[in-house]
């Protein structure tokens, strides 16, 4: 039976554990997601070995750091409560020497760190399972209640899986004489969180390059808080990237692009107009729901994208 260990819940604060939803990761790095109520049960069937979830007097309770030191992201804002925290799933050792750990950091990636590197994150940001440790050969950090498994699988061995994506939105800006930005927001999930982690630092990359050029248009600052990043409660994120980008990522074996409410919208915002925007609801099949129109420069940029999203959305089979 591979060993998991939980690294962040999804839910309403003070919530009873039960009623919250867990991401934890197994020993070769894959996701599970499961209700708290799902997780009481394979637990008390004996189905699941978590090394910091359990059972205490017919209650789901961490059993390696308080449960509240877990990153919690609020199921009704999708903002993360507090402070968020990394997780250690495993220690690295050499002939029975202690080499460091393999995190899942408060980034929400996974990360191999070595001795000092964690106690710093530990003394920093904070860790979940750990406490410190002073020794001979200087300062560690250790599992709070019993022992950090063994490493079994470097993070870069780790097998690839599925990669989901959920279409939530197509954007686009144009003015100072810029040529147009086709963007889309995606929320992203993955089977390995291995891949994940990789994909995340590709996405952020994309992100940063995609509000840089549509500044450029004449958008305002604020732009950074309505297209940057976000982490969502299913150990996924959030992110705005170039719809060219969105598609080379669908086109992949391993990916599926659907949009869960099975409608979305596509806009176009022109900033020589004081970001006065054109839009179009549409259904998954492309059916007009609603539109609006802004100036015509604008509405003419959002006819285009839309033949164009339409063509390759189809392509890539949209569900």
């Amino acid at each position: 039976m591979s060993k998991l260990t939980m690294v962040m819940r999804c839910g309403i604060p003070k919530d009873k554990a039960e009623n919250m939803q867990y991401t934890l990761i197994d020993e070769n790095y894959k996701f599970l997601r499961v209700s708290g109520a799902d997780l009481f049960k394979a637990l008390k069937a004996g189905k699941y070995e978590v090394t910091n979830m359990g059972i205490n007097k017919g209650k789901l309770v961490s059993t390696n750091g308080a449960i509240d030191k877990y990153t919690l992201v609020d199921a009704n804002t999708g903002a993360i409560v507090g402070k968020p925290t990394a997780v250690v799933l495993n220690r690295v050792e050499a002939n029975g020497k202690l080499l460091g750990y393999t995190m899942f950091t408060a980034d929400g990636t996974l990360a191999e760190v070595n001795v000092p590197t964690a106690v710093k994150m530990h003394l920093a940001a904070g860790v979940a399972n750990s406490k410190l440790r002073r020794t001979a050969n200087g300062e560690i950090i250790q599992s709070i209640n019993g022992h950090y498994p063994l490493r079994v699988l470097e993070v870069k061995k780790a097998s690839n899986g599925k990669i989901d994506l959920d279409l939530v939105f197509l954007g686009s800006a144009i003015g100072n004489g810029k040529r147009v930005v086709r963007y889309a927001g995606i929320i992203v999930t993955a089977e390995s969180a291995a891949e994940f982690s990789k994909l995340v630092n590709k996405l952020t990359s994309l992100n940063e390059n995609l509000i840089a050029k549509v500044k450029e248009t004449g958008a305002p600052a604020t732009v950074e808080d309505t297209l940057g990043i976000k982490r969502t409660g299913t150990a996924g994120v959030y992110v705005v990237i170039p719809f060219d980008n969105v598609m080379k990522l669908a086109a992949k074996d391993s990916a599926t692009i659907r949009n869960g409410t099975k409608t979305f919208m596509v806009a176009c915002t022109d900033y020589d107009a004081d970001g006065d925007e054109s839009n179009i609801t549409l259904s998954n099949t492309f059916k007009v729901l609603d539109k609006q129109e802004g100036t015509k420069k604008a509405t003419e940029s959002l006819k285009r994208y839309v033949e164009t999203a339409h063509a390759k959305l189809k392509e890539v089979g949209l569900k």
